[in-house]
Parts: C-alpha cells; structure tokens; sequence
C-alpha cells in the first residue's frame, strides 16, 4: 500500500512563514516582513550593486544604473510594471530607489538553477511535486521565507521567496488547485535583453507567476495561461495539478512568446526538469550538471516504491541534485493542500534523523483537517507557527524558548498562553498565542503621519480644538531589549503619532487665522 508523509519532522531546518495580506494597500502589504529584515535586505543591495557592475562593466556599470533606475523608476510610477505600488511601499522602508528595486527582481530571475520532478502515485493518482532551487548567491538563504497570500483571511496561495523579491518562483493554489515551479533555461539572452523584453510589455517571470496563482482558479487555465503570456526571458515552467486533472502534470519549455514541446505526465509518467531542454544531451548546454541531475532522477523514479514525500526527500538530497548553491527544497501537493520547504543542512541535506512518519493515502482525505489545525497565527504579528514545533523548544516564531516563568527573558508572560493552561509545561516563547492576541505582539501596521494627520483633522469636525489631543500609545512594546524587533516598530509608531499631530496642528492653526 502505497503511503505519504505529512508531518514536518523536528530536526529538518525550515523557513519562517508569513502572512501577505492582499486586502490591505500594495504599499502596506510587505512591511511587517521588511522590517524585521532591513539590515540584510540592504547587504543584498551592495552585492547586487557588485555584481551589476560585473556584468555591465566597472566603468560604464554605475552611470548604465542610472539611467536603467530612472527609466524604471518612470514606467513603474505609471504603472507599467506590475506591483510597482508594492515595490514603492518597498523603497519608503528600505530608502533604497524604487528603480534599483525594479532591477533586482530582474537580477533576482536570472541565474535560477533548479530541479523540478511531478510524478504520481499509480495507485491512488495523487500527483505531487518537489523541487530545489539552486542558486550562487549565497546570501538570498537567510532571506528565504515561506508566505501565505490571503484574502478576506483565507489563504489564496501560498509561496516560497526571497525578501525583496516580489514575484514568486515557487507557489501553489491552494483548494484542490495546482502548483507551480519556474526554472532557468540558457538561451543566451542576457540581464539587458530581459530589461530590453521588459520594456515591450513582456511579463517579468515571476510576475506572472504570481498573477496566475492569484487570479486563476484552474489547472488547465493556469496552464494555458503560463504556455501562452508573453515572457521577458525564456523559462520552464513545471505545474502539477490534481487526479482530478486530465494531464495531472505538464512541462511547459517557454521562449519569449512561445512553447516547444509540451510534456505531460499523462503521457510519459512524470516530469524531471533540470535547466536544459528534455530533449537534448548537448554537453555545451549542460548547466551546474543538468544531465546527470536529470538522469539521476529518472533513474530513482523508475525504481521508488512507493512514492511519497520521505522517498522525494531523499532522491532530492543526492548529489548533484543538491549541491553547494543549493538554497531550498519544496515539497507540494495540491489536492491535500500540503506545503512545505526545508533548508538543505550539513551531511544529511534536506533529510532528518527521525524515523518518517507515514500516513496512508487513502486515509489522508478525512485527516487533511486536522493535520492543518495544529498551525495558527498570531493575531498582532501575523506569522504562523505550528504548535508542535513547541515540546522540543524548536520555535521559529519571535522570542526566546524558555520552559519556566521565570525564566522569561523580557516580559513576564500571561496565564493559557501555551499549549496548557499552567505556567511550566510546554511553555511558549513571549509572542505566542492559540486563542487569543498575544501580549507582546504589538500591531504591525505602523501608520503613515498622513493617516494619523487624516483621523486629527476628521476628529477636529466634531471636538473644539482646544479639548483635542492624541497619544503616542503604540501598544505594549519591551522597550528595554534593543534588538527586539517589536522596540522600533513601537517608536516607528510613535514618531508616525507625533509628527501626523504636529501637521494637523499646523494645518488647524493656519484655518483658525483664515478665520481671523
């Protein structure tokens, strides 16, 4: 009987989660993510700088820049580039120029590597897919983030990426919907002709990865959709769907404005792409190993019984599958809604030494909820956690793992925060929280002076001016740990209080002379 592993053992390393709310303004989406990653996102930035200049040439490289940021800059204003408000919102946190952004997301789509394998279970016609993203940048690991993007508070898709990178090369439909994996095809095409493509209207790769898993409901439009947009540089991608599906699985190997043979696991059983064509052996096309990471697979496939996530896993942690620029693994399965990435570690690569925990197929169905239930989200700080994570002290979330009250670093925390009810056993670190909003998560939604300006002029319609005041309240902050991130977004709060007052002010004052 063929089974499938759902549970995400202890020891494997994994990304942090977040939740993208698409409700809220393109300009505020992002924050809460950015400002816990500010200082790294702004090493990238020098690196990048580097290595544009590498490509362009050392002298010609910065005033080329500059003239690339403006142009960009201009078209993304106008709103020619798509999720240039979300890119905006980006430069006003970071201070880094909103063009210069724009040429990361292409940089960010250049140099993926990757391998990318849908196969199914014969038995139960379960389709599922993993795949590893290879690339030689070593700084993007520690920016590696998994995201939920929702709307109305249910998750639309969900969504491996780098922060700073607003398109998506990883991601999956969620509700019986289908996933999606981008990989590099070298077709000789350079960072200049892809900004060149840019500029006549073709679709940033993972921009349109993006926009399908967002607004497409389908696998087969999905499908069509990724076969027929125009692209700004060539790409494969690779899509799985559910045994729902005709096709259950298809290869798209994507020029600028068309596909070449098209490759369903309907047809041929299942899908391994590397970054070369699946037709070709062509030794000089043969990128970072693409044929044996390609033969190998096939070879594994043809004899893996059963197949499931652990077996997955495995063949995905051989090399050259993995290798020293390997970043992340993702393993996916729409029908059941499973998601989940893992960092590769030190000689066991993306395996764990726990003993796999199999779940049979068939009963997968009737136990896909609550295996789903186990994972929350803060209600202030908004990321997820899993709330068996917490027996070994293995939390990603914010804070510090401590089994004792008085051992809590910062904050005393509250009664029922944990697992249990008694303060001791199975105790969570200071910002979680089951069923009901933590303490110690402060609201990350920072406003914007001009909002705060907007509610004292509003409030002023109905209070006498000399009656009207504000606070600085910003919710309860630890104010005296200087490198917890919650301490400036409580100041950032405070200062968005106090200067919006000091215009309102001023505006008030200057109506009251008016009236003089």
């Amino acid at each position: 009987m063929s089974s499938f592993v759902c549970d995400i053992p202890s020891d494997v390393s994994v990304p942090p989660r977040f939740i993208v709310n698409l409700d809220l303004s393109p300009a505020l989406r992002w924050q809460h993510i950015l400002r816990l990653y500010i200082d790294q996102f702004r090493e990238v930035e020098k690196k990048i700088d580097s290595m544009i200049t590498d490509i362009i040439g050392q002298f010609a490289g910065p005033m080329l820049e500059k003239i690339l940021s403006t142009i960009m800059s201009g078209i993304t204003r106008l709103g020619l580039v798509y999720y240039g408000q979300e890119l905006k919102g980006f430069s006003e946190i970071t201070g880094i120029p909103l063009g210069k952004l724009v040429l990361i997301q292409f940089v960010y789509e250049c140099f993926a590597c990757c391998t990318s394998i849908v196969c199914k279970d014969e038995q139960n016609n379960i389709p599922i897919h993993i795949r590893t993203m290879d690339w030689e940048l070593d700084f993007l690991k520690p920016l590696t983030i998994d995201v939920d993007f929702q709307k109305n508070g249910q998750t639309i898709f969900k969504a491996t990426t780098w922060v700073g990178y607003v398109g998506i090369l990883t991601g999956m439909r969620t509700q019986d919907g289908y996933s999606v994996s981008v990989n590099f095809r070298h077709t000789g095409g350079s960072l200049g002709t892809n900004l060149k493509t840019a500029l006549t209207a073709g679709w940033p790769i993972g921009f349109l990865v993006r926009e399908v898993l967002e607004s497409t409901h389908t696998y087969d439009i999905a499908v069509e959709q990724l076969a027929q947009s125009s692209i700004i540089a060539p790409c494969y991608f690779t899509i799985c769907g559910t045994s729902q599906c005709r096709t259950f699985g298809t290869l798209l190997t994507r020029k600028q404005a068309s596909e070449e043979k098209r490759w369903t696991v309907s047809d041929h059983g299942s899908i391994v792409q590397t970054n070369i064509d699946h037709w070709s052996s062509d030794n000089n096309e043969d990128i970072l190993y693409s044929i044996k990471r390609r033969s190998l697979s096939r070879n594994v496939l043809d004899e893996m019984k059963p197949i499931n996530e652990y077996e997955l896993w495995k063949l995905i942690s051989e090399y050259p599958i993995c290798n020293k620029i390997t970043i992340y693994g993702t393993f996916m399965c729409p029908e059941y809604n499973i998601y989940h990435t893992r960092y590769p570690q030190d000689n066991v690569q993306f395996m764990s030494k726990e003993k796999p925990q199999f779940i049979p197929m068939a009963d997968i169905k009737d136990n896909v909820s609550s295996l789903l239930s186990s994972t929350h989200i803060c209600h202030k700080c908004e990321r997820e956690f899993n709330i068996d994570d917490n027996i070994g002290g293995n939390c990603k979330h914010i804070g510090t793992w401590h089994s004792k009250y008085n051992d809590c670093s910062y904050l005393k925390c509250g009664f029922n925060l944990g697992k249990t009810a008694s303060i001791g056993q199975q105790h969570w670190s200071c910002c979680y929280s089951l069923d009901r909003e933590s303490d110690t998560c402060i609201d990350p939604r920072v406003e914007t002076r001009e909002e705060v300006c907007e509610r004292v002029l509003e409030a002023a319609k109905y209070i006498p001016i000399e009656q009207l005041g504000t606070t600085d309240d910003c919710g309860f902050s630890p104010f005296d740990n200087d490198q917890l991130t919650p301490r400036q977004i409580a100041f950032d709060k405070i200062r968005a209080r106090l200067e919006g007052t000091r215009m309102a002010e001023e505006q008030l004052m200057a109506r009251k002379r008016t009236k003089i």
